[in-house]
């Protein structure tokens, strides 16, 4: 960021209007506010405040600090505590430039972009305060985010669709290439569902879609990422896989779908075949990772259908 006074193009020492530091930054949409290395808070706007949620006589250092904690990125993966962006600006010295995430315990949420640049003072090997700039981009954010869900959510059940799971996959085998947990992955077909579209129409289909997701989702543990890839087939991903824990997942899938489902007055008796795969091998990709549990998923379904092939 440059440095030196604020520049004044008018010649004429009349012709310069009255202007203060306060007038000039009061008058930015953006909020600012300057925190020390001892963290003091050395000046702020009304606007800074605002962003920060909190009445403008009342924003604090320690608030100022907090910026970041517990906070998201747009991308939705968690922003790490060595990343906020006042605290690295003060410890490193380098500037931390437009840094988009959500401001924590705010709803609805409001996604803030941050710059935060180091001010020093001659001779010193330290900043002695970082000036921090908050510009409130929630819109943009929310739409990017919106365009980015429809393009990886499936809008029958809300879940993620292949690409979303996809995407999720190859995250976590990036994970696992780098030195990261075992992976657990399912794929789910149900057994014999044209036949309820058959007999009860596409509706009714749709309406079992929902229920098989409601129950799969409320059942599994949060932690454990649930797809539909298309149709009438699922996939299951489950991260720190123990020696277990990929049967268990089979079986776990197996026990959720197990009690009837009523639709439109009809009680329908769901089964399901499964393939679980668990990833070893830190050069698998998320294709052969979905190849090798559909091959499993389809020999359960040729053994007789309502059960679990593990591998």
């Amino acid at each position: 960021m440059p440095t030196g006074p604020i520049r004044y193009p008018v010649t004429s020492m009349t012709a310069r209007p009255p202007l203060s530091l306060d007038t000039v930054l009061g008058g930015l949409y953006d909020g600012v506010f300057v925190l020390s290395r001892t963290r003091q808070l050395l000046a702020y706007t009304p606007r800074a405040a605002e962003l920060l949620g909190v009445p403008s006589d009342q924003l604090t250092a320690e608030r100022c600090l907090a910026l970041g904690t517990h906070a998201r990125r747009d991308d939705d993966t968690p922003l790490p505590p060595d990343e906020r962006p006042v605290l690295r600006c003060l410890a490193s010295g380098q500037p931390q430039r437009r840094l988009t995430f959500s401001l924590e315990g705010r709803a609805p949420t409001r996604w803030l972009r941050v710059t935060a640049e180091p001010l020093w003072q001659p001779g010193e090997d330290e900043p002695f305060a970082a000036v921090v700039a908050l510009t409130d981009v929630s819109e943009g954010v929310e739409q990017k985010r919106a365009l980015r869900r429809a393009l990886h959510h499936d809008g029958l059940t809300g879940l993620p669709n292949r690409a979303g799971f996809e995407a999720v996959l190859e995250g976590a085998l990036a994970q696992r290439r780098a030195g990261g947990p075992r992976v657990a992955v399912a794929l789910v077909d149900l057994d014999d569902f044209k036949g309820v579209n058959d007999r009860l129409g596409h509706a009714a289909g749709d309406a079992l879609l929902q229920a098989v997701a409601r129950r799969l989702r409320n059942t599994l543990p949060a932690s454990d990422v649930l797809a539909r890839l298309y149709g009438d087939e699922f996939a299951l991903l489950r991260w720190a896989v123990g020696d277990r824990d990929a049967a268990e997942l089979g079986q776990a899938v197996l026990a959720a779908l197990a009690a009837p489902v009523e639709i439109e007055g009809a009680v329908l008796t769901v089964s399901c075949s499964v393939g679980v795969i668990e990833v070893w091998q830190a050069e698998t990709t998320a294709g052969a990772a979905l190849r090798r549990a559909d091959a499993l998923m389809n020999a359960a379904k040729r053994a007789g259908k309502g059960s679990a092939r593990v591998e």
